[in-house]
């Protein structure tokens, strides 16, 4: 096999293949509603997520001299570890309430990249992207930092937006069991968001002012979260930048939960040997990224 990072070399390959970005074979949009074609159409005010990042990588992990957890009061002076989406209740993660941490082990400051997004690799019922700060990111997850001209609260914003996150259910690899969406670092670098830079000065300051209350409080399951009211502020602002009439802006509610529902109903189908030969194969990956090459091309696993 060849080693992680580097290509084979080709044994007569006919056809030359693009590199994968997040859609193997078109299978996606077989399963894509209406209303996700509908929201593709507003090209000039779409852009790809990867258009705004600056970097994207699996975890922030390389710079430390031990990987290992505990909790918290077992090291005081330990580095503050987001392990898993468990650890955390809101979108903004608050280092100082954070249960696990990275023994320092007389490394006195070590350096991590500090991230403003936190993508969870493996999401249930709870969809958001959470806001990244400066603490240590396990390999669970992938980070981003952006680029300097993009407001990193008007990002978050737009990405934990009901659009954004249809369109994240739609595009996300749903091969693992469990009712489990992954979203590896191809799918961050292409996901779709309403473009920031077609916002108004005064959508700016509502989206933000909205982004503030959705924020700090807890994350709900999709089925719930979709009627919260200043969820419902922030998605006005992002419907208005596309122009979506009232019946769009119901069918992008209407088609998230029910793709999600259909994504964990399918799941419950499953047998329980399979669910757990499934969920084996994922816990398996557990750890083995912490010290691979922080580059979203050391995670163009194909979905099947």
């Amino acid at each position: 096999m060849p080693k992680r990072g580097k290509k084979a070399k080709s044994a007569g390959v006919l056809v030359k293949s693009a590199k994968y970005i997040g859609n193997k074979w078109g299978g996606k949009y077989l399963r894509a509603p209406d209303i996700y074609f509908k929201v593709l159409d507003h090209k000039g005010a779409v852009c790809s997520f990867g258009q705004l990042a600056a970097h994207i990588q699996r975890n922030n992990m390389q710079g430390l001299l031990d990987r290992q957890f505990v909790l918290r009061g077992e090291a005081p002076d330990g580095f503050p570890f987001l392990h898993s989406v468990k650890d955390v209740q809101a979108i903004r993660i608050d280092r100082d309430k954070l249960p696990k941490v990275i023994p320092s082990r007389g490394q006195k400051r070590a350096k991590w990249l500090i991230p403003d997004v936190i993508s969870n690799r493996f999401i249930g019922e709870r969809l958001c992207f959470f806001e990244g700060g400066d603490f240590v990111v396990n390999d669970s997850f992938f980070i981003a930092t952006l680029r300097a001209e993009y407001r990193k609260h008007t990002v978050l914003a737009l990405l934990n937006s009901t659009l954004s996150l249809m369109t994240l259910e739609v595009r996300g690899r749903k091969n693992m069991g469990e009712g489990v969406l992954c979203i590896y670092g191809p799918e961050l670098w292409s996901h779709q968001i309403v473009d920031p830079k077609v916002l108004s000065q005064q959508q700016v300051s509502e989206l933000e002012k909205c982004y503030e209350s959705v924020a700090v409080r807890p994350v709900l399951p999709i089925f719930d979260e979709v009627h919260q009211p200043d969820r419902r502020d922030l998605d006005s602002v992002a419907f208005d930048a596309l122009h979506l009439t009232k019946g769009e802006r119901d069918a992008v509610y209407q088609a998230l939960v029910e793709h999600v529902q259909a994504r964990l109903s399918k799941a419950s189908s499953l047998k329980p040997e399979q669910i757990v030969k499934r969920l084996d194969a994922v816990n398996a990956t557990a750890g083995i990224w912490s010290g691979a090459a922080a580059d979203i091309s050391d995670a163009d696993e194909e979905e099947e």
